[in-house]
């Protein structure tokens, strides 16, 4: 009985260094929140990354618990005396306590307990701005807003050794439109902490806040409600009278985005679900189907635009591609050739992508509701891609405003986040904003400093942002909280 219970035990041991291992290895430096917010959420996974799981985690575990169960046998018929026959059930729990003390460490659990239960923080209150409370002036004539997420997308992109991977974008930033840099080069947006996943991406830059997760789960009402005293991008335009549409390639469930769009604005979503139920057009990894390919996504986009050019009221247009995702991406080769050896995957996505974006951006630049039309491309979040892009901490979220209402003071060499992206849209759609800052966002087209800019240490920044906060907790809980 001690036996199998200490194999089982090695087993769960090396299971989990393993996960913790191969998390970090696969993903890049993740935090607690977003691995508890995964667990809340449904998540699609791809093939490649299940068997890449398996390979790494189950594999080595199965594997190394076989060759500690022959040795026990080997040290107990041989040497019935020997130490580690005698105590091998203590030692085993040694064993796995190390594990866990170095899984925590690895995933950065500690950090996560001294900022939910011994760190408090006055962050919000000093610079938070409640959206809902500032005063928005939108231009007599108001804007369209077609808003592009581009999955993984930065602007390291342009300068990945030594090659640029996306030119025509790149290309579009320096000579048609506006990208905020942190360099005097294209460049972008730092990605802070609980930013760095698609969903805490999407809040950051349309609510101007990093995504944290309630302390209870017992009181995680994102189920059924996202952020209820947030006042996010499309409440901002609901309340403007704008007709609200958002596109994505996959299923909406993804990383919970459809209860994050039913719960801010009135956006009607369309999604994998919704278009393969009028004959889309999916693509498969080892059978597993993950969402529309881009192309298709595009060419979607272009007959909903179409329509909703055509009337008076002003819209807001979202989308979201994918081909990019996470760990290799996806090639069509029905759109693109590729430019790269066939070992360099990612490589050959990125670029397809940037060919694929660039012929939509010229689409968009011949249409007739152009001219009345704000087009801004982000990426969600930075490529969660370590092995491929390596821990270079200058690595930069995309961003580029296209037609623009608002002139920057200055765009380059700035200090900046996702979650200024949020009062930066709206600037650029010529709506004065009071103050110029919404949530923990500042609007980039002012000469006025961003939080980061302020406090001028992004690790200082990371510190404070993820503390408890009484206010964050009523944006979150949608009441007030006792800390």
């Amino acid at each position: 009985m001690k036996k199998t219970f200490s194999l089982i035990l090695f087993f769960l041991s090396v299971f989990l260094a393993a996960t913790a291992c191969w998390i970090v290895d696969k993903f890049g430096n993740v935090t607690t929140e977003q691995l508890l917010f995964h667990l809340y959420m449904p998540l699609d996974s791809d093939a490649k990354t299940i068997i890449s799981f398996v390979r790494n985690t189950i594999f080595w575990a199965v594997g190394l618990t076989v060759l500690y169960a022959f040795v026990l046998k080997k040290l107990q018929n041989v040497k019935p005396d020997n130490f580690f026959a005698v105590h091998f059930l203590k030692l085993t729990y040694l064993f796995f306590g190390c594990c866990v003390v170095f899984s925590a460490v690895k995933l950065n659990v500690p950090n996560w307990f001294k900022d939910n239960f011994s760190s408090r923080s006055n962050f919000y209150e000093t610079y938070y701005s409640d959206p809902s409370q500032v005063k928005l002036t939108f231009p007599d004539k108001k804007r369209n807003l077609v808003l592009i997420f581009v999955e993984s997308f930065e602007s390291t992109y342009s300068e990945k050794d030594g090659e640029n991977l996306i030119p025509k974008t790149a290309a579009a930033a320096r000579t048609k439109g506006v990208n905020f840099s942190d360099t005097d080069r294209l460049g972008g947006a730092e990605q802070v902490a609980g930013t760095s996943w698609t969903q805490a991406g999407l809040v950051a830059q349309t609510c101007g806040i990093p995504l944290r997760l309630p302390i209870d789960p017992a009181h995680y009402r994102m189920y059924t409600y996202f952020l209820p005293k947030a006042h996010c991008l499309y409440d901002v335009l609901k309340d403007n009278g704008y007709a609200e549409k958002f596109m994505i390639g996959t299923k909406s469930s993804f990383a919970g985005m459809d209860i994050f769009f039913k719960s801010h604005g009135d956006l009607k979503i369309e999604d994998y679900t919704y278009f393969t139920g009028k004959g889309g057009k999916v693509w498969n990894i080892a059978s597993f189907k993950w969402g529309l390919k881009d192309s298709e996504t595009y060419s979607l986009a272009k007959k909903e635009l179409s329509e909703l050019g055509k009337s008076d009221t002003p819209f807001a247009f979202g989308m979201m591609t994918m081909d990019t995702h996470f760990a290799t991406g996806y090639f069509d080769d029905t759109v693109c050739k590729p430019k790269y050896p066939r070992e360099d995957v990612y490589k050959n996505v990125i670029s397809c992508a940037d060919k694929q974006l660039s012929d939509f951006l010229a689409w968009l630049e011949s249409q007739p509701f152009y001219k009345n039309t704000t087009v801004v491309v982000v990426g969600d979040h930075l490529a969660m891609n370590d092995a491929v892009f390596g821990k270079d901490k200058r690595r930069r979220v995309f961003n580029l405003f296209l037609n623009a209402q608002a002139k920057p003071v200055k765009a380059t060499n700035r200090k900046f986040t996702t979650m200024d992206i949020y009062p930066t849209i709206l600037a650029a759609m010529g709506v004065e904003i009071a103050g110029d800052r919404l949530g923990l966002g500042t609007s980039l087209f002012s000469g006025k400093p961003t939080v980061l800019e302020q406090i001028g240490d992004t690790e200082k920044f990371n510190e404070n942002i993820m503390k408890r906060s009484a206010v964050y907790d009523y944006l979150l809980y949608g009441r007030k909280v006792d800390l």
